[in-house]
């Protein structure tokens, strides 16, 4: 029996809070809402038509609205624990994505962002199960002054490079096939939470309590291509922090022929206070039908703290993906006010320049101006 989306949706809160009920002692809603105006014109616009590449269908076109999202995910949690001795707990965590500009949650699953249940130990490190946030999404967030926005480079450039997913159907020998699967393959490869997976984080070793390691493992109930797997390691020093992560995605991908997505991150930040510089290279590698398409990224950023309450960023972002003869540069400026503990504004100025299979596209620019309160 199919329910209703209100019915699945009171069945959901129902259970998130008889969970919380059950975990009483420390159990707590939270979340972010982020607002913002928002003026763009991006550099690529679209889809591609056709067998080939046909640049009359390229279109940037400025549109001003309202908009979510514009440093982060908007989102409402719920989150609960219990302890079970003196070194163990067990965990519980549910957060939904919300666009805030019209109310609506996420159009792919109510509990978009995270919706996983862990059991942590002092020995053994913390192991969680469910849907999670990414080990590389994480990391490349962690070291980048842009964190979870979307205008972050590593999420524009390394792994959500839409210019490139549109042209594997066309570039490579199994159009057809490729051009089938691609609005799945899409999703999948630009993925920040994965679900059905299980997370583990190693506890600290000895004498290296600065040292961090974590592993991932996804799937996708019947899915004949395999699974995903996931591992980082992070180094937090006094002055200096550097971490690598790696992903190789093939749930969700096309299985005939086989279809396999690499990415890795490594990555730097020094703290030199009142500044903070940042700096990125990563890979992002496809695999599909024996070719391989392999797109490099770089990135160079810094933040600058004027007062204890205003702060200034800059990053410059590079992705050369030689195979197809696609650049694309992204460079953006901003400024934030920290009003409060929780509550911030915010403007970011984006320019982003496409240089697709040789064609120089016109250069995109946005400006954003919003509000985010964590609660």
């Amino acid at each position: 029996m199919r329910l209703s989306f209100s019915r699945r949706l009171c069945v959901s809160l129902c259970l998130a809070f008889s969970t919380s009920a059950c975990l009483a002692a420390e159990a707590q809603v939270y979340g972010v809402l982020d607002l913002n105006l928002a003026s763009y014109r991006p550099s690529y616009q679209g889809s591609l038509t056709g067998a080939q590449f046909d640049p009359g269908t390229i279109a940037n076109r400025r549109s001003t609205a309202v908009g979510t999202g514009g440093r982060g995910m908007s989102f409402v949690g719920f989150s609960a624990q219990e302890r079970l001795g003196d070194s163990a707990k067990v965990m519980v965590q549910l957060e939904a994505a919300l666009a805030g500009d019209t109310g609506a949650v996420s159009d792919r699953n109510f509990w978009h962002r995270q919706a996983r249940v862990g059991i942590q130990d002092s020995d053994w490190g913390a192991l969680w199960a469910g849907r999670s946030i990414t080990l590389l999404a994480k990391t490349y967030q962690d070291f980048s002054p842009l964190g979870e926005s979307p205008y972050n480079p590593a999420l524009r450039l390394l792994q959500d490079h839409i210019p490139s997913l549109d042209l594997y159907g066309r570039q490579l020998v199994n159009s057809g096939v490729i051009g089938a699967a691609q609005g799945g393959a899409r999703e999948a490869m630009a993925a920040t939470s994965w679900s059905n997976s299980l997370t583990l984080t190693l506890p600290t070793i000895e004498d290296l309590d600065a040292l961090s390691v974590g592993l991932q493992w996804g799937a996708r109930e019947g899915d004949a291509n395999g699974h995903n797997i996931g591992v980082a390691l992070r180094y937090d020093g006094e002055v200096v922090d550097t971490a690598y992560a790696f992903q190789s995605v093939k749930a969700g991908l096309a299985s005939s022929p086989s279809m396999r997505n690499d990415l890795w991150v490594a990555a730097t930040a020094i703290d030199l206070d009142p500044v903070k510089l940042f700096m990125q290279v990563g890979q992002n590698k496809v695999e599909f039908g024996g070719a391989t398409i392999r797109a490099n990224y770089q990135m160079l950023g810094a933040q600058m703290l004027l007062t204890s309450s205003d702060v200034v960023h800059a990053s410059l972002g590079l992705l050369n993906n030689k195979p197809l003869d696609t650049r694309h540069r992204w460079m953006t400026l901003g400024y934030e006010r920290q009003f409060s503990k929780d509550t911030q504004a915010y403007t970011d100025l984006v320019y982003e320049r496409l240089d697709l299979v040789g064609l120089e596209l016109d250069p995109g620019l946005t400006l954003v101006l919003g509000v985010r309160h964590r609660y």
